[in-house]
C-alpha cells in the first residue's frame, strides 16, 4: 500500500507540473517538482484499541496509523488483557496487525509481566522471550519505558540487556520516551541538560547504530496559553539528538478535558505536527487513541475515539493531519534539521517563540522572513541542497491564518508543499525578485525545497 501510496503523490505532483500558481501577486507556470525516493514516517496512537480485532484495527489505520504501540493498561493483569513479551494479547495482536497491513511495536512492560509471570524479568528477557519469529518482519521496535527517571535509566541501559536487545531485534528501535522539561522535578536530575546528558550516554553507550530519543510535550494545558517551554524542550532534544546522532520521535496532544484544555480543534492538532517537523521529527505518537479508563470513569472528555468507543471529530483531524505527514514524507525525508528559528508577528504578545533564537541562520539561501503572525522556521540540508519547515505559531485557539514573506538570495524558483483549503497541494512557483509569499492556516505548515 505504501509503495501504491508513493506512485500517487508522484502521479498528482505531475499533473501539478504544469499549473498556472500566483505568488507575491505575479503568475508564472510552473516547473517539475524534484523527485525523491520513498520515505515514511513512523505514526502510532499511544493507547492502542482495546478491542483486538480487525474491525478495530482497521479503524485505527484508516486513520492514518502505521504501527500499533502496544501500550495500555487497563483489565486485569492476565496475559488475555495486558501487553508484554509472552503475553497471549501480544501475539493476538501481531496476528490482527498482519491481517490488517499494520507495523508493531511490542511493550516490555516488565512491571506488569513480572506480576503476572514470576521470575519474568532478567537481564536476557528479549530471547528469553523470543516467541515472534514469523512477525520479525513488522515488528519496529520495542517500548522499554515511558518518562524515565535516574533510576529507569540505570536500569535499562546496561549493556548486557541491550546486547540482548540487539541480538533478538537487530532491526527495530530500542524505544525510551522522555519527560517534558516542565516534568525536570521528577527525573532525579538537577537541570534538564543534565537529563539529556544521561540519557545519551546510555543511548551511545548501548547503542551505536540506532539510536533514539522521544519526548510527550502537551503545550494546550487547562490553564489556556501554549506552554512557555515547549519549543525550548524541543529544542533541546532535536540539538543533542543531531550531537548524538539520533532519530527524534514526539508525541501529539489529541485529548480533552481534565488537565488539558476542554475543547481542541484542528489547527491545534496540525500546529504540533509542523512544530514537530521543524525540529525534524520523524516519529509521531497520538496522545491518546482509545480513552484510558479505570471501569467506566474515562480519564478524558474525549480522545481520537470518544468515551464511547467510537470515532471523535478528533478522530477527522488527526486523519487530516496524518495525510500531510503521507503525503510530504518522500521530500521531507530527504533532508536532514540543522537549526530551528523564529519569527514575530505583529501581533506577538510574547510567549514560547520568545524562548528560542529570532536569527536566521549565516549562509543559508533564506535571507529574510517576516510574517503578520508568529512563524517558526526548521532549517533542513540534503545532498541537494536546503529547505525549509514553515509552521504557523500563533495560537490556533483564535482560528487566523499567517501570511509571511521569504527572501532567497539567487533562487528563482521553489517547490513549495502544503495543506491549503482543506487539500494536500504541491508546486513549484517562480519567485518574485527572490520573494515568496505564503498564507498558512491556523496551525498550518509549509515545506519549502528552494530549486534554482
Amino acid at each position: 500500500m505504501k509503495k501504491l501510496g508513493n506512485k500517487l503523490k508522484r502521479l498528482i505532483a505531475a499533473c501539478m507540473a504544469f499549473a498556472v500558481v500566483c505568488v507575491g501577486g505575479a503568475c508564472s507556470p510552473s516547473a517539475a517538482l524534484p523527485e525523491y525516493e520513498p520515505a515514511e514516517f513512523t505514526v502510532f496512537g499511544y493507547w492502542a484499541p482495546y478491542e483486538i480485532s480487525e474491525q478495530s484495527f482497521k479503524l485505527y489505520k484508516d486513520c492514518g496509523m502505521n504501527t500499533l504501540m502496544m501500550v495500555n493498561h487497563a483489565g486485569e493483569r492476565t496475559s488475555e488483557e495486558q501487553f508484554y513479551l509472552g503475553s497471549e494479547r501480544t501475539i493476538k495482536s501481531l496476528r490482527t496487525c498482519r491481517a490488517t497491513g499494520l507495523a508493531a511495536m511490542l511493550n516490555y512492560n516488565d512491571w506488569i509481566a513480572e506480576s503476572v509471570h514470576k521470575n519474568h524479568y532478567s537481564q536476557t528477557p528479549f530471547s528469553q522471550y523470543d516467541l515472534y519469529g514469523e512477525y520479525k518482519d513488522i515488528i519496529r521496535g520495542v517500548h522499554i519505558c515511558d518518562e524515565p527517571k535516574r533510576e529507569h535509566l540505570e536500569k535499562y541501559f546496561l549493556k548486557e540487556l541491550a546486547d540482548d536487545f540487539r541480538e533478538t531485534y537487530p532491526n527495530s528501535t530500542y524505544f525510551v520516551n522522555l519527560h517534558a522539561t516542565y516534568g525536570t522535578h521528577a527525573t532525579g536530575y538537577t537541570t534538564y541538560d543534565d537529563y539529556l546528558a544521561a540519557y545519551f550516554e546510555g543511548v551511545n553507550e548501548c547503542f551505536e547504530s540506532d539510536k533514539f530519543v522521544s519526548v510527550d510535550f502537551y503545550p494546550y494545558r487547562a490553564a489556556g496559553e501554549i506552554q512557555f517551554d515547549w519549543l525550548v524542550c524541543y529544542d533541546k532534544i532535536a540539538r543533542a539528538a543531531k550531537l548524538n546522532n539520533a532519530r527524534f520521535g514526539c508525541y501529539i496532544q489529541s485529548s480533552q478535558g481534565a488537565e488539558f484544555r476542554p475543547v481542541i480543534n484542528r489547527g491545534e492538532i496540525f500546529q504540533q505536527v509542523n512544530v514537530a517537523l521543524c525540529y525534524g521529527v520523524r516519529t509521531f505518537g497520538y496522545y491518546c487513541y482509545a480513552n484510558p479508563a479505570s471501569g467506566e470513569q474515562t480519564m478524558y472528555d474525549s480522545c481520537i475515539l470518544g468515551a464511547d468507543g467510537q470515532p471523535s471529530e478528533i478522530y477527522d483531524y488527526v486523519k487530516a493531519a496524518n495525510s500531510w505527514l503521507d503525503f510530504v514524507s518522500d521530500a521531507f525525508g530527504a533532508y536532514e534539521w540543522t537549526e530551528s528559528f523564529g519569527v514575530h508577528g505583529g501581533n506577538d504578545e510574547g510567549g514560547a517563540l520568545d524562548f528560542i533564537s529570532s536569527e536566521i541562520p549565516a549562509g543559508k539561501k533564506l535571507t529574510a522572513a517576516s510574517a503578520d503572525g508568529n512563524m517558526l522556521v526548521g532549517c533542513f540540508n540534503g545532498e541537494r541542497g536546503e529547505a525549509y519547515m514553515l509552521a504557523g505559531f500563533t495560537d490556533p485557539m483564535y482560528g487566523e491564518k499567517t501570511s509571511a514573506t521569504l527572501t532567497f538570495e539567487g533562487c528563482s524558483q521553489v517547490a513549495v508543499y502544503t495543506v491549503a483549503d482543506g487539500r494536500n497541494r504541491a508546486e513549484t512557483v517562480k519567485t518574485k525578485n527572490g520573494k515568496l509569499a505564503i498564507t498558512l492556516d491556523s496551525g498550518g505548515g509549509a515545506f519549502v525545497v528552494p530549486i534554482k
